[in-house]
């Protein structure tokens, strides 16, 4: 910046040696600088630079230098003086020392050792190493409250989702909540509730506890089923019937062979005591010499005469005498005997010299031995034969509406109880799954009239119901 002296000697001319004089007279304590001497005092104290608070005329001994002075060359009177950097005008040099406090970034006037600390910008704008709200002296920092010490502030913003009680370590939006204890453990605003868990009908059970319908307070564990409102009142799966401990309950009527006579007795009628006969009934009659209580009156072939004859000891008496067995001297002829189609003979003797029978095309078998309709409770009645392996569907012949299908055959036998057929029935058709058909007349019977030749139940095969 600033050049010393030359220390080199040299002739000084008469007239710069008088101007250096002069000089050195004016600048002298005590006296007053002259032009050059003002001009270079003000050159080397500028505004706003460390003043030189030496004395300027004792350190530029050299004529060159006055010579330079009257061209107007101040600097080469001045004292060599630090360098300060100051790009941003800010008056803080980058370079410190006799510069003053350090400016931290020299393109930025706002960022100075004499700054504000701000806050929330990110910068260390005074200076000292510190950043936001690192500094103390920061200003307009966010305070973020956090007394429990569970990492939540009360403050939100920035201080992140607000702890709703700082007192409480285990209350803020990271927490879990506890169902029903009426506290907001995570500061959602509201307690959790577990219906599971709660009393809401006050009848001492809760669902967790096998309360089926909590909107209810005759509906829990314990409670009575009344066994007709469609409710499962004890909640144990059991709805009205199906539950043993229901009270209220209509009686139940138990018909197995589907002769419209019950085992329960009372409500449901007359008590039958054979329920898998459907001949053994209270509105049957008596059939002398079979051994049986017939008409379930707790007899056993009351009425009959004692000395009728079993001739061919098949366990029928003589029609002749008021028995069953149309022809008692031969034991393959009774009531309880199997048809043979086409031979003429009545070997069950229902009156029919031979049964209808039909040999299909295919040589399979389809025979119809009984048909009875009771047109008061809708219930027919089917009996037959037919080839092993083939099933039977009934239909009405008049109508075409099937009755019945699937009805199995075994050995060689099948029959039906379908029960809710619409009158009037007149002709039916049975039907074998390979194709073959026959028709038969259907015999129309009254409840109050009730006694034929019924052996639905003695042959060993499954009834068929519909």
């Amino acid at each position: 910046m600033k050049q010393k002296m030359n220390a080199k000697a040299a002739v000084i001319p008469a007239a710069v040696f008088f101007l250096f004089t002069m000089l050195f007279m004016a600048a002298g304590p005590g006296h007053a600088f002259n032009s050059i001497g003002n001009a270079v005092n003000t050159y080397c104290e500028p505004t706003g630079i460390q003043p030189y608070t030496g004395d300027c005329n004792l350190c530029h001994a050299n004529a060159d230098n006055f010579a330079a002075a009257e061209s107007g060359d101040y600097a080469v009177f001045c004292p060599d003086e630090p360098g300060c950097t100051d790009n941003d005008g800010d008056t803080y040099a980058i370079e410190g020392g006799d510069c003053g406090p350090v400016d931290c970034d020299d393109t930025d006037a706002a960022i100075n050792p004499g700054a504000v600390e701000n806050c929330n910008d990110g910068f260390d704008n005074n200076c000292n190493g510190l950043i936001d709200d690192q500094d103390p002296a920061a200003v307009g920092c966010e305070v973020c409250t956090d007394s429990d010490l569970d990492g939540y502030a009360v403050e939100g913003g920035n201080c992140g989702p607000v702890d709703c009680d700082d007192s409480d370590a285990g209350i803020n939006p990271g927490a879990a909540d506890i169902p029903n204890n009426g506290i907001d453990e995570n500061c959602d605003g509201a307690d959790s509730v577990d219906t599971s868990i709660l009393d809401n009908d006050g009848d001492g059970f809760t669902p967790a506890e096998g309360d089926c319908d909590d909107t209810d307070g005759d509906i829990y564990p314990g409670a009575v089923e009344i066994c007709t409102d469609g409710i499962d009142n004890d909640c144990n799966g059991l709805i009205d019937t199906q539950d043993p401990n229901a009270v209220d309950c209509p009686q139940t009527c138990i018909d197995n062979d589907g002769d419209s006579f019950a085992v329960d007795g009372g409500e449901c009628g007359p008590v039958d005591c054979d329920d898998n006969d459907a001949a053994t009934n209270p509105g049957a009659e008596e059939i002398c010499g079979d051994g049986l209580d017939n008409d379930c009156d707790g007899l056993i072939d009351e009425g009959c005469d004692v000395t009728c004859p079993d001739a061919d000891n098949d366990g029928y008496q003589d029609a002749a005498c008021g028995g069953t067995d149309c022809n008692d001297n031969d034991a393959a002829i009774n009531p309880g005997a199997m048809e043979i189609p086409g031979n003429g003979i009545d070997e069950n003797c229902n009156g029919n010299s031979d049964d209808v029978v039909l040999t299909c095309p295919d040589g399979t078998l389809l025979v119809i031995k009984k048909v009875k309709f009771n047109s008061r409770n809708g219930k027919l009645k089917v009996q037959g034969r037919a080839t092993v392996g083939t099933t039977i569907a009934i239909i009405n012949a008049d109508t075409g509406e099937t009755l019945a299908e699937g009805i199995e055959v075994k050995g060689g036998k099948w029959k039906a109880m379908i029960r809710n057929v619409e009158g009037p029935l007149e002709n039916i058709s049975a039907i074998t799954s390979n194709g073959c058909a026959v028709d038969e007349e259907v015999g129309t019977k009254d409840r109050k009239h009730q006694k034929e030749d019924d052996d639905y139940g003695n042959d060993d095969v499954d009834m068929h119901e519909e």
